[in-house]
């Protein structure tokens, strides 16, 4: 747990002081969002929800735990939110999106009938 800390206040500073060494291009922003969500996703604390893992949790928290949060039933942030919308979540877990979404949006049939859209998958193998 305290290497777990240690490693999200590492995080955290090194993106204040790439924040504090602009002006980046915009290209090299996105670059260093890039690394430090790989280096995240290799260390354990970056489990996103998303096909392309989003860059909120990145900047609001230093790690991310949407994917739990899916799985356990509870709305991911707002991007992987939209996103899962757009039909972007990770495929393998999309039985779980309406689930999740509904708990803090409601309209729990209504996200069964876009998820079943967008992913391909019955309203019946949906959670």
């Amino acid at each position: 747990m305290m290497h777990k800390m240690y490693s999200i206040a590492v995080v955290t500073l090194v993106l204040a002081v790439l924040l504090a060494t602009l002006p980046h291009t915009p290209e090299q922003m996105a670059y260093d969002m890039e690394s430090m969500k790989k280096t995240l996703i290799a260390g354990g604390l970056y489990k996103c929800c998303l096909t392309d893992p989003c860059s909120y949790c990145l900047v609001k928290d230093g790690k991310c735990d949407c994917l739990d949060e899916v799985m356990n039933g509870e709305t991911p942030c707002g991007e992987c939110v939209g996103e899962i919308l757009e039909g972007e979540g990770n495929r393998l877990i999309a039985p779980y999106f309406a689930q999740a979404l509904s708990d803090k949006l409601g309209e729990k049939d209504a996200m069964k009938r876009i998820i079943s859209e967008k992913y391909g998958i019955s309203e019946e193998e949906q959670v």
